[in-house]
């Protein structure tokens, strides 16, 4: 058995989060690039079913216990960080109550999800003797969730990205490590395919796509275009597992790569209203300028209260017992 190293894959989590920053920013980047959104189209391919796919495979293990004791603070940590990101809704006098439970804001709803999955997989292990079938069956689940729930309430995303984290439990530790083995020549080719595919796939929209909008597209064309993305991620992967490796200056903060991925929506919100008032243009230079202040605010804040006890609350045996 080859053990997943476990630094590798906290460096790959804290750089994703990083990037998902680097998106918010660029998607309001101005004048608009041609340029800018095939990157943006890229990361918004690859990044949150990245997070979903890494939070399979390293908790391939996990007991029912696990998972038990797992919910209560994915609840509270959900619910926090929801209620923060409400905050301007709050101040605008914008709020909805039903909304703030039927639409998680800034992929808060990862946090509820991941021990859904991890029940729903173990309650039905049997699943993983027909695998091909299976990730065909809820495949097809997924694209339903994406088209025709997504549009109502974003916890359809629970549904949606479950074929990824079905995928991530059966990739073996094994075939991680020849894959990271194997000739460059192959990523690079890979890489090379999917950059291909993609430019020609996406170049005659206007704006990008990703799964959270193929419910704009007709039926047809959505569904290929969801098998486009679905292969788009699989070599999008493949060549950010293979390229990125175990940076050992990151250590120190690559454990803090959740308070990034859930603390930068709000910082995002403050800098980009005082960006506004202050009438400077969120060019280029500003945009990785401001992106480089937000992920090292979100880092020093996930190791203060309360952010520090939101991502991980801490909650007593007897809690557990009589929850």
């Amino acid at each position: 058995m080859v053990d997943a190293p476990k630094p590798f894959w906290q460096t790959l989590r804290f750089i994703l989060s990083n990037l998902i920053v680097l998106s918010y920013f660029l998607v309001r980047v101005i004048p608009e690039s041609r340029v800018l959104d095939g990157i943006v189209f890229t990361l918004d391919t690859f990044l949150i079913p990245m997070f979903v796919f890494i939070a399979a495979y390293l908790t391939q293990d996990i007991s029912l216990k696990e998972i038990k004791k797992a919910v209560i603070p994915a609840i509270i940590t959900c619910s926090g960080f929801q209620l923060i990101n409400t905050i301007p809704a709050i101040i605008a006098g914008e709020f909805s109550l039903l909304k703030f439970f039927i639409e998680p804001l800034d992929g808060v709803w990862f946090i509820i999800a991941v021990p859904l999955w991890q029940g729903f997989s173990k309650m039905h292990a049997e699943l993983r003797h027909h695998p091909v079938i299976t990730m065909i069956i809820f495949s097809i689940i997924g694209f339903i969730a994406f088209f025709y729930g997504l549009p109502y309430s974003g916890l359809f995303s629970i549904v949606a990205y479950f074929p990824i984290f079905f995928l991530g439990r059966r990739i073996t530790h094994e075939a991680i490590h020849r894959w990271r083995s194997a000739p460059i020549y192959l990523p690079l080719l890979l890489l090379a395919i999917g950059l291909a595919s993609a430019y020609f796939g996406f170049i005659h929209y206007p704006h990008p796509l990703s799964f959270r909008t193929l419910y704009h597209l007709p039926l047809q064309e959505a569904i290929i275009y969801y098998l486009l993305f679905m292969s788009l991620l699989g070599m999008f992967g493949m060549v950010i597992v293979y390229g990125i490796r175990y940076l050992a200056f990151l250590e120190s903060v690559a454990p803090k790569a959740l308070g990034v991925y859930l603390i930068h929506p709000i910082i995002c919100v403050i800098v980009l209203t005082a960006l506004a008032h202050s009438q400077i243009a969120l060019t280029l230079p500003v945009a990785l300028f401001l992106t480089l202040v937000t992920i090292v605010v979100a880092v020093g804040l996930a190791s203060i209260f309360p952010f520090n006890w939101l991502l991980a609350p801490k909650i007593s045996h007897e809690e557990y017992e009589s929850a």
